[in-house]
């Protein structure tokens, strides 16, 4: 008959997408929504930081653009009819495609107050709080996606050789009273000194 030989190993169960989410604009934290252990879906909001410093300044390069506007519209009406020179023209459109941009990119800025998951997955550690003033890439939270889970487990160096690529693998989950089959996806080459 046919006989299996198996090699019992205790290994974790790890995720391809375990990262740490960190803030992307500097503020004081108004808000974390966020609790360890808490699974969240992709886009739902982990912590706001205070916008009220971009949303003036959006504020303002509104009206600063308006009239921008207004006087290049001026000025082309002009250019075109032939009266008044051409760098007054290029100038008044570069300004307006300046603040344009610039309006553009506060924008951004003011959408990278709201801290969102990347992913559906669990917030592991929670590392801000309510009032604590964060910098760009500060680390906030500890995010694990609930796919592309992973079993790695060490092996003795004496097995080294005989498991490769593919094989078959039994995994059991006694915590959930679980079992499945399933076959090796890669072997490491570096051995644990």
């Amino acid at each position: 008959g046919e006989f299996t030989h198996y090699v019992e190993v205790t290994g974790s169960v790890l995720s391809k997408k375990n990262v740490n989410i960190s803030a992307e604009t500097a503020g004081r934290i108004l808000e974390v929504p966020a609790i360890e252990g808490m699974r969240v879906s992709k886009g739902q909001i982990l912590a706001t930081i205070d916008a009220e410093s971009i949303q003036r300044n959006i504020e303002e390069m509104e009206n600063n653009l308006a009239l921008a506007r207004t006087v290049f519209e001026k000025q082309e009406r002009l250019w075109n009819q032939k009266i008044g020179t051409e760098i007054q023209y290029l100038e008044a459109k570069n300004r307006k495609e300046g603040l344009e941009k610039s309006l553009a990119s506060m924008k951004t800025q003011l959408s990278k107050t709201e801290v969102r998951a990347p992913f559906n997955g669990t917030v592991e550690t929670v590392r801000v709080r309510l009032g604590e003033l964060v910098q760009p890439g500060m680390t906030m939270f500890q995010f694990v996606g609930e796919s592309d889970l992973f079993i790695e487990a060490d092996i003795s160096e004496s097995y080294v050789g005989v498991l490769s690529k593919g094989d078959s693998v039994e995994v059991s989950f006694p915590s959930i009273n679980r079992s499945l089959k399933t076959k090796v996806s890669a072997i490491g080459s570096i051995i644990n000194p």
